[in-house]
């Protein structure tokens, strides 16, 4: 399916919009973001969340009831939900339908009700999160790991449970009207739909929604690399927990606009990515040591770099064992690379697996944001498989050699912890 030959561009005031005709009978499915690039160092991204939580809670004109009144009448349903650096949200209807989803979807964007009732019930669910956070060993290795590689302004940091609670219960509904006004109307929307779209009719239902939208343009915010980081460890006791969960990483610079992404990209899928990657391999089936490992690129973006990150479950009384095996594996797969064959089956597996990822209109069309979100042309979406096909084994290595080092890698451990020395 060349998606490119189905999808018109179009420019409207807000925003560019993307909209691609399949063959779904009836179904339409939307996708939108407007980059908000909260200053983390000001902790407006607890605010934002916050405000992208309320969305659904009603509007200056029409309470929450009303709104779920129009989406339940048609059997169509919308979200929102906040990305790291991005405001996201989307829809599903019936294409008879296009018009007034649409307007139920955007008008909370532009004049959301932002009611302090509903405030209190959103912290409070976000708090029984947080707490559910700080038992979870998983969660707490990564946010110790985050806290490591990153500092706190950057998009990678993850603040502690308890400094992310103390933060959101100071929350209140002035801040938040306040952060919508100055954050969400001078930017752009980006916007894409797949299915049965009626484009004529889409164009005008999002002319009319975003008419009162004041796009001013791109955010324009850049957040800066992290330094160098001394490689540490974290250690985080959990009771009753004696099955471990490790992470190890370094922060990696690497923007997704970088030519040596998609090579990196390959290579840690065929390190860890799959049952069939290195990792599994020789410290799962080999080895016995654990039963889940793998090993990625997490957090990069447009705007901002990421990390590399190995996840590994072990148990307690073979924690330094499979610390030991882990970072030897690493270590190899640093120093020698891949070899073709390697490379010739991850470039395989993951142009099948593009395919499967856009098997319905809901995947096309957020598949078609992330173009919009990356500046990519739609073209770009399907050459991917060539591209995978087409890898080079040099190249992909010089990307493990270029962005890589096993000797930076810091490493946090979660769970009981029977010992200490690792």
């Amino acid at each position: 399916m060349a998606l490119a030959a189905l999808t018109e561009t179009h420019d409207l005031p807000a925003g560019p919009v993307l909209l691609c005709r399949l063959g779904a009978p009836d179904v339409v499915s939307m996708a939108g973001s407007v980059d908000l690039a909260p200053d983390f160092a000001a902790d407006e991204d607890i605010v934002a969340s916050v405000a992208a939580a309320l969305l659904d809670k009603g509007t200056r004109t029409r309470d929450r009831f009303a709104v779920a009144t129009v989406l339940e009448e048609r059997g169509a349903r919308v979200a929102y939900s906040m990305g790291v650096t991005r405001l996201e949200f989307s829809a599903r209807c019936l294409a008879r339908d296009v018009e007034a989803v649409v307007d139920a979807m955007i008008e909370p964007l532009c004049a959301p009700l932002f009611d302090p009732d509903e405030l209190v019930k959103v912290v409070r669910r976000m708090r029984g999160a947080l707490a559910r956070a700080a038992t979870d060993p998983a969660e707490l290795a990564a946010s110790a790991l985050a806290r490591r590689l990153f500092p706190p302004d950057h998009p990678g940091y993850v603040r502690t449970p308890a400094d992310e609670e103390e933060l959101l219960v100071a929350v209140n509904r002035d801040g938040v009207a306040e952060y919508h006004a100055r954050s969400f109307r001078g930017r752009r929307v980006r916007f894409a739909a797949a299915g049965d779209v009626p484009v004529e009719r889409m164009l005008a239902a999002l002319g009319q929604a975003f008419a009162s939208w004041t796009a001013g343009g791109e955010c324009g915010r850049e957040y800066r690399d992290p330094g160098p980081v001394v490689p540490g460890y974290d250690r985080i006791p959990v009771a009753d927990r004696p099955n471990l969960e490790v992470r190890l990483g370094h922060a990696v610079s690497l923007r997704r606009a970088d030519p040596d992404f998609e090579p990196l990209v390959l290579a840690l899928f065929a390190l860890g990515g799959n049952f069939s990657s290195r990792l599994m391999s020789r410290i799962r089936d080999e080895q016995g040591l654990t039963y889940g490992i793998h090993s990625s690129l997490r957090g990069i973006d447009v705007a901002h770099g990421g990390s590399w990150r190995t996840a590994v479950t072990l148990s307690a009384d073979r924690l330094d064992e499979g610390l030991d095996a882990t970072r030897s594996e690493l270590e190899r797969f640093v120093r020698d690379g891949l070899t073709e064959s390697e490379v010739r089956g991850a470039a395989e597996t993951l142009a099948g697996q593009h395919a499967v990822a856009l098997a319905t209109t809901h995947d096309v069309a957020d598949r078609l944001l992330t173009a919009l979100e990356r500046g990519e042309p739609v073209e770009r979406i399907d050459g991917y498989p060539g591209r995978m096909r087409a890898m080079d084994r040099d190249r992909v290595n010089a990307a493990i050699g270029t962005w890589l080092d096993p000797g930076a890698l810091s490493t946090a451990v979660a769970g009981t912890l029977v010992r200490t020395g690792i």
